[in-house]
């Protein structure tokens, strides 16, 4: 684990390494297939979905999860690559999101008292969420255990010794990394602000919810992969990366003249996270499509209405599932390019 300095590289990474998408690939260079998942609560759900039916579309010729050398997540996309790299299902994913997100987002209180509260402290507290990791992770997996490498981002409020606030990356190669329990970086990429606590397991790190700074995990992927190459190599590594992207669905809310106009502190308090997040994503995957071209594919919905990160309710939990097989069955397209890619 590591205070990341690699993080900028999401922003020039595209201007980094030599030529584009057009380059020529050998025919016969090894792949490097990643599976990417966005940030987004208990909307991580919709990716799961979306995920199975690209693993159905495969026809049992090869495994979504299995093809994949490495996973890469943020928050509760960083709980769903930690599961699969340690030998979850796709399905074993969905029932956690099914069948425990109460247990994750327990509203032991009046539903207002709750949003008053929210005011000056945190939503919930972290213990459904820790015991569902235990279970989902294990108590004493670690990192040197996964069966896939693995990208998962958080953010350090403290910065350790030198007290500089920055990026903290998990990848599952650091030899600093391979004695660490995994549901530890789980708790720290899902540490969400207002929602839980930040995470302080790690002594000299305040960690955060890594949604704070790249919730489309993407880029920080290729940057820690090529990384671990010299300057030499990256350009050759890069293009035998192939990516397959799972957002978690977005709701967009178009703000008119009148709307944005005299907006203070109090106004932008709701709607700034939001914006900030879908605009940091939005740049990473338009840099993704630039630099992978047909490497690339991303799979995201736009929702109708909003459903708030720890939307549990069985009616949320619903329209989650019904707005992945309407997305499925309307990009019958994207979904082949999807399965193709990962084959």
């Amino acid at each position: 684990m590591k205070q990341a300095t690699l993080l900028f590289f999401v922003f020039n990474l595209f201007f980094a390494c030599s030529g584009g998408a057009s380059d020529l690939v050998p025919e016969d260079a090894p792949r490097l297939k990643v599976l990417s998942w966005d940030g987004g609560g208990i909307r991580g759900l919709f990716s799961l979905h979306v995920a199975q039916a690209v693993d159905k579309k495969m026809g049992g010729s090869a495994d979504l999860v299995e093809q994949a050398a490495w996973l890469t997540g943020t928050s509760t996309g960083g709980i769903i690559a930690l599961a699969l790299a340690s030998g979850s299902t796709l399905q074993d994913a969905i029932d956690l999101y099914q069948n425990n997100g109460r247990q994750i987002f327990k509203k032991d209180y009046w539903s207002l008292w709750r949003k008053i509260r929210s005011l000056w402290e945190e939503t919930y507290t972290d213990t459904g969420l820790v015991q569902q990791l235990h279970t989902t992770l294990g108590v004493d997996t670690k990192f040197q255990d996964l069966h896939k490498s693995v990208v998962i981002t958080s953010y350090d409020l403290l910065g350790g010794d030198v007290r500089k606030p920055t990026p903290y990356i998990f990848n599952s190669l650091d030899p600093s990394l391979q004695t660490v329990d995994i549901w530890k970086a789980a708790r720290a990429t899902s540490a969400a602000p207002t929602y839980f606590d930040p995470y302080s397991g790690f002594e000299g790190h305040v960690l955060i919810d890594g949604g704070v700074i790249a919730n489309h995990p993407g880029g920080v992927a290729i940057s820690e992969i090529l990384s671990l190459y010299t300057l030499e190599e990256r350009d050759d590594i890069l293009k035998q990366i192939d990516m397959v992207s799972f957002g978690t669905g977005i709701f967009y809310k178009p703000m008119t003249p009148a709307e944005a106009k005299d907006m203070g502190k109090l106004d932008w308090a709701g709607p700034i996270s939001g914006v900030m997040m879908a605009g940091a994503s939005e740049l990473v995957n338009e840099g993704l499509q630039i630099k992978l071209g047909n490497r690339y594919v991303r799979l995201n919905a736009t929702l109708d209405h909003p459903i708030p990160l720890d939307g549990v309710s069985f009616e949320e939990l619903q329209a989650l599932e019904t707005l992945a097989l309407t997305y499925v069955e309307a990009n019958p397209e994207v979904i082949d390019r999807a399965a193709k890619l990962m084959q």
